[in-house]
């Protein structure tokens, strides 16, 4: 960390002598589990909502077996408030308790407003502030994340990334427990409330400045350091045009994350083996399962791959999303097990360049214009998501209305 460095600045290795940064990493890790834990449900929920928001319908006729409308619907509430939101936050620096506060409050309310709803309009609102809440928390947090050592980075991608692992399996095991789905969402509003006593109990706060004296901070003085903070960052207009200096790790972003939720909201419920040991539903889940897995493991593994060139990521996700797209019209591939694989590589191709983009930026980018790049670059992966959401919803009407291939007669 930047301040152990200049307290002792005859020692390489901080991390040696900083015997409290087991705390940072911990606490860094849950909050990427708690503040992208919602999002993850809303898209393992996403099936139960429809069903509920948009029964089938008669009216309605695929020549394929297909549902009346694509996951891709509940994607697009559940991003475009994000995309809204971290821009107007990316420009706002320091406030990160007022930030937490506002993030966890809203987590509260999508639970309880999905829980109690009776309207479809009530039911997507709750989504929306799920949205919200993650925007600010993601933004917040990034932005901090420069406070502290760099292996913060990965537990914070790796929480992330376990994140999707721990939403889709909780919601779907206690769905097939028997529990209610308002049950479900009033019981998760434990997440917001165990993420408030990591970031107040456990993570320890620091000053940004490296001429720090004081040993400690108490209340009053946090809203000291944060004034000096802001007085001390670049302007707005600085900011602006140090935009198109992050465009290198801005557009792969968006190419990968087009790419993989595009195939994971719009292909995976196109995909179908029949006659073998897993129904339709089975293998759907499991391939929302496998992408989970390999999307945790790649953003664990931050620190044991050395690896900057995203932007041959981007093309390998691409490449996937290309392959995938010709299955879910053709139904070319001889097994499930290639498609398995396929899968697996998408979420380390897409893991690893969310980390590593990341860290990157706290290697490359000057300090003074770190923060500021850190909460921006959360921007660039949310409208690649929004528009695989919108680019989702004609694919799946059009694919449906193809001749049904020969796997399925």
């Amino acid at each position: 960390m930047k301040i152990q460095r200049n307290d002792n600045k005859e020692h390489s290795n901080s991390e040696s002598k900083d015997y409290g940064l087991w705390r940072d990493r911990v606490a860094f890790w849950f909050m990427g589990i708690c503040n992208n834990y919602g999002f993850n449900v809303i898209l393992a929920a996403a099936h139960d909502i429809i069903v509920e928001l948009s029964p089938p319908s008669n009216d309605i006729k695929y020549v394929r077996n297909c549902n009346s409308m694509s996951t891709a619907g509940v994607l697009l509430c559940n991003i475009i408030p994000a995309i809204i939101i971290k821009l107007f936050s990316s420009f706002i620096v320091g406030m990160i308790h007022t930030k937490m506060i506002v993030a966890m409050i809203l987590t509260v309310l999508s639970f309880i407003t999905i829980a109690f709803a009776q309207t479809e309009w009530m039911a997507l609102f709750g989504v929306i502030l799920t949205s919200l809440s993650m925007g600010i928390g993601e933004t917040a947090l990034v932005g901090y994340l420069i406070k502290y050592d760099r292996s913060c980075i990965s537990t914070w991608s790796s929480g992330t990334g376990g994140a999707g692992i721990i939403g889709t399996v909780s919601y779907s095991a206690l769905k097939q427990l028997g529990f209610a789905s308002q049950q479900l969402m009033l019981g998760m509003i434990s997440v917001p409330i165990f993420e408030a006593i990591i970031f107040w109990g456990l993570l320890r706060h620091k000053k940004i400045t490296t001429n720090q004296a004081e040993n400690g901070l108490n209340d009053n003085n946090k809203d000291i350091e944060q004034h000096k903070e802001t007085s001390n960052a670049p302007s707005i207009t600085d900011r602006i045009k140090f935009l198109p200096k992050l465009l290198k790790y801005a557009i792969p972003l968006f190419v990968i994350y087009f790419s993989q939720y595009f195939i994971n909201q719009g292909l995976f419920e196109l995909i179908y083996f029949p006659k073998i040991w897993l129904s339709k539903a089975d293998q759907y889940r499991w391939f929302q399962a496998t992408y989970q897995i390999s999307v945790f493991i790649s953003r664990s593994s931050i620190n044991l791959i050395n690896f900057k060139a995203v932007w041959l990521l981007a093309v390998l996700q691409s490449i996937n999303l290309i392959y995938l797209l010709f299955e879910a019209i053709y139904y070319f591939t001889p097994n499930i097990y290639v498609i398995f694989f396929v899968i697996f590589l998408e979420g380390l191709f897409g893991g690893g360049a969310y980390a590593k983009t990341f860290y990157r930026i706290s290697e490359e980018v000057p300090e003074h214009q770190r923060q500021f790049s850190m909460a921006i670059i959360t921007v660039s992966d949310t409208p690649g998501v929004a528009l695989a959401g919108i680019v989702a919803l004609p694919v799946h009407d059009a694919i449906c209305n193809l001749p049904i291939p020969s796997r399925l007669l």
